[in-house]
């Protein structure tokens, strides 16, 4: 067996938005890959869906921010949001154009107006309850989280699509 090192340099040559890109594909692709793992194995558990929630939310969270540097190259990456919901609000107003409209998984604007502000306050971002077992003040998430293995992937592979049609109009 030959062992081969991967470095960042094929990388570094890219823009950013095309550096996020390139990493929000590979995080899609890994929770493709784990939530199809969680489908077949009879044993898996809320920590096994929780990574693939999060590798999904945190790619979605990437490639709304490669598309908005893609816009406004001139933005600091460190004053992104990690809030997908604010990131939508965001790129939709750099991409008011029908072609660029997309639903985009973790889009929770209609669910979270309907819960209690405690729950919307405590939310930042889909990743952070999938990343974090407890919210910032060491408490139980106060909402009930729930995956289907098999719906997921559908999702997933319409992700994927919806991925690849925007980077071709980019």
């Amino acid at each position: 067996m030959t062992n081969k090192m991967i470095t960042d340099n094929e990388i570094r040559s890219l823009s950013q938005a095309e550096q996020f890109f390139n990493m929000a594909e590979a995080y899609v692709d890994a929770a493709v890959l784990q939530t199809s793992a969680v489908q077949k194995n009879a044993d898996s558990s809320w920590p096994d869906a929780s990574v693939a929630l999060f590798l999904a939310a945190h790619g979605t969270e990437l490639f709304l921010k490669a598309e908005i540097l893609k816009r406004n190259s001139s933005k600091v990456v460190k004053d992104f949001s990690h809030s997908i919901r604010e990131l939508l609000i965001e790129y939709r107003l750099l991409y008011p154009e029908p072609e660029y409209n997309c639903d985009f998984p973790f889009d929770f604007d209609e669910i979270l107006s309907s819960m209690p502000k405690g729950v919307q306050d405590e939310i930042n971002s889909p990743s952070m309850v999938f990343r974090y077992t407890v919210n910032k003040k060491n408490s139980q998430w106060q909402i009930l989280n729930g995956f289907v293995a098999s719906s997921f992937l559908v999702e997933l592979r319409q992700l994927k699509q919806s991925m690849a049609d925007l980077r071709l109009i980019f």
